[in-house]
């Protein structure tokens, strides 16, 4: 098994694009070479993370993804491109979530503090944490779980139990 940066890349790579332009093929770029171009995007606009304040929701993301990927054999046919897809809008949830509490930092330190928009958004945050927490145990392909903990506890800290404790 390779390095978590190279399973995590396999995990996170996308296809060649063809644009609206019959000669032009946009090619995804190379993630190793600019960690701003790693922040993949949720697929679709109806599974979009964002919401007005940029909190993370996980309204539309599968609670339990289909398994795929190295540890369960050849991927193939459209259960494995749907899992592609599910763990890619969960990695960009991870990174959206920590946007969230970025930005709540950000909200802390100005002046006036909007107190009432801060508890809010830490309320939503929370929130959110435990459901992806809940989601990560949960999901089915041993190989993609490890890596969203890892992700989740590098960018975000330690992950809350499916019941919304701290260990």
């Amino acid at each position: 098994m390779g390095s978590f940066k190279t399973v995590f890349l396999s995990y996170i790579r996308v296809p060649s694009i063809q644009s609206s332009h019959p000669n032009r093929i946009i090619k995804p770029t190379n993630l190793s070479s600019n960690p701003a171009c790693c922040i993949p995007r949720p697929p679709t606009p109806s599974t979009s993370s964002l919401l007005p304040h940029r909190c993370c929701t996980t309204a539309s993301m599968s609670s339990q993804a289909p398994a795929s990927g190295p540890a369960s054999g050849p991927a193939s046919g459209p259960a494995s491109i749907a899992s592609g897809a599910i763990f890619r809008a969960f990695v960009g949830g991870i990174y959206n979530l920590k946007a969230s509490i970025d930005h709540r930092e950000v909200l802390a330190m100005s002046s006036p503090v909007p107190r009432a928009e801060i508890e809010a958004l830490s309320e939503h945050i929370w929130e959110t944490k435990v459901k992806f927490a809940r989601q990560i145990h949960n999901w089915s392909d041993p190989v993609g779980q490890m890596i969203l903990a890892n992700l989740y506890v590098t960018l975000i800290g330690t992950l809350p139990n499916p019941d919304g404790s701290i260990p």
